[in-house]
């Protein structure tokens, strides 16, 4: 025979040789590991897990800090028995009896036999939430056909009290001090529109005056409320000039904030007719070793001549007020204040306000904020 089909054969001889073997082993050594995920049994008697209603529970509109719950039904219409187990909530603010624990997040097993049935009951808690609310519980189950189902509760959060505009705040900056002024913002409860305003009460009833007047229908469907106030700031003419930072607190009747009540911030600035120039005292260059100076300019309109004096200043500050020429032509006087901050103090922030008396009705008082950063020696 030629040596070349004896290699042939040996070759083909080898190659089922080897295809036995493998074969062999592969029969004997069964699976190296398991099959992932493993699959869902579906041999034998199975369980059918059946709702008695939508797994989605409407809320609809519903109001901050309530709580509440509903129980679903859940029936084995199958041949074998179903298992359900708490898997995971949505929020610590939905819990259900099929989870235990002192966190309430732990899964608890149940088993339900063909034919029967279980409640299982799911709580909600809607705390500070506002707008759309969609919570939820999960349940994991050995139904191949539902291996997890949702439990959800679906609504509209209303808030206790709202204002228009959303930030409960007024401003009367650069307001002139000869004249009322008005500002006025819109208090409401969206869901429990029946509230009403039982107490106002402002820092400064001297500077500010505060009303409430209930909102018309047309109004209140103008800003899409069912019912609301006015809550009219009107600033006070003053003689009193510079910033000012006060506050209305409002309290109403309403279940959930009876005891929080409602806080106005009201700032703002009087103008008159006298005027600091800068508006206020901030030396940027001063230090511990050397101190600190700033001149300001304080203007009076149509007067010839104003009696200043300091009435309070801050702590290691000097204060002194000269009047300067003025031209004919002008109406008025003014007059170049000198702020000279002591050397010798420690590095740090000054803050406060100098008070200066003045003999105009109109302007009383002028306050100008203290701001100087001192900083270390060089």
């Amino acid at each position: 025979m030629k040596p070349w089909i004896i290699l042939t054969v040996l070759a083909v001889a080898l190659t089922a040789a080897i295809t036995v073997a493998g074969t062999f082993i592969s029969s004997e050594s069964g699976p190296i590991g398991p099959e992932f995920p493993a699959p869902v049994r579906r041999s034998g008697p199975l369980p059918k897990l059946v709702l008695n209603e939508d797994n989605v529970f409407k809320l609809n509109d519903v109001s901050q800090e309530t709580k509440g719950s509903h129980e679903w039904t859940i029936k084995n219409d199958g041949e074998g028995v179903l298992e359900i187990r708490g898997d995971s909530t949505s929020c610590s603010c939905t819990t259900s009896d099929l989870f235990e624990g002192s966190d309430l997040k732990t899964g608890k097993l149940v088993m339900i036999n063909p034919g029967e049935s279980k409640q299982v009951k799911v709580n909600y808690n809607t705390k500070k939430f506002t707008g759309n609310y969609r919570q939820f519980i999960k349940v994991a189950t050995n139904d191949p056909d539902k291996p997890v189902i949702d439990l959800v509760f679906q609504g509209t959060v209303k808030q206790a009290l709202v204002t228009l505009p959303a930030d409960p705040s007024v401003s009367f900056m650069n307001v002139g001090n000869d004249e009322p002024v008005l500002r006025r913002l819109i208090v409401s409860s969206p869901d429990h529109p029946e509230t009403k305003i039982t107490k106002m009460v402002c820092s400064n009833p001297e500077l500010i005056d505060v009303q409430q007047v209930a909102l018309t229908p047309e109004e209140a469907k103008q800003h899409k409320f069912d019912s609301g106030y006015w809550i009219n700031i009107t600033l006070k003419p003053s003689p009193n000039l510079g910033e000012f930072n006060e506050e209305i607190v409002v309290e109403t009747d309403h279940p959930l904030r009876k005891s929080i009540p409602l806080a106005i911030k009201v700032k703002g600035k009087i103008v008159g007719p006298v005027s600091v120039i800068p508006e206020k005292v901030q030396m940027f260059n001063a230090t511990s070793s050397d101190g600190g100076s700033q001149d300001l300019t304080i203007w009076a309109r149509n007067r010839s001549a104003l009696n200043l004096t300091v009435a309070s200043k801050p702590e290691g500050m000097d204060v002194s007020i000269v009047q300067q020429p003025s031209q004919p032509e002008i109406k008025g006087s003014h007059y170049k204040m000198t702020v000279t901050l002591a050397a010798g103090r420690d590095p740090g922030l000054v803050e406060g306000e100098i008070l200066l008396k003045t003999d105009d009705p109109k302007a009383s008082e002028i306050r100008v904020p203290v701001a100087v950063l001192i900083k270390g020696s060089r």
